[in-house]
């Protein structure tokens, strides 16, 4: 089932057709993380919103000049659902959360995890 749900939000990324089994293969293949979909730590950095991104302007601030998503005094993304740990505005959620990679360097570090070899 976990599979499933993954494979539907590769398929929302925008990508490629050819390029989904790889993407689906990056975000299924870190045993030593937990699952993306209910984890939220990445929803507690800043994200500044680009060029394209349109997001509900009620979930928008202003930081240095940038509009950035707003963040609750925790630090939590105002589009996280803060029961299931889940976007909100997932279908329309900002390109910087699109492309935030499972595993990644920036991925390993927030969970404090070492990155993996290769």
């Amino acid at each position: 089932m976990a599979s499933l749900d993954l494979h539907r939000q590769a398929s929302n990324l925008g990508s490629p057709s050819w390029a989904k089994p790889v993407l689906l293969a990056r975000i299924t293949t870190h045993p030593d993380l937990p699952e993306c979909a209910g984890c939220g730590r990445c929803c507690h950095l800043v994200v500044e919103l680009r060029d394209g991104d349109w997001v509900p302007e009620p979930l928008v601030a202003e930081h240095y000049g940038a509009r950035c998503m707003d963040q609750h005094g925790d630090g939590a993304c105002v589009a996280l659902d803060p029961v299931t740990r889940l976007c909100t505005i997932y279908d329309i959620r900002p390109l910087t959360c699109r492309v935030f990679t499972r595993g990644e360097l920036l991925c390993r570090r927030i969970l404090g995890r070492h990155p993996t070899p290769g």
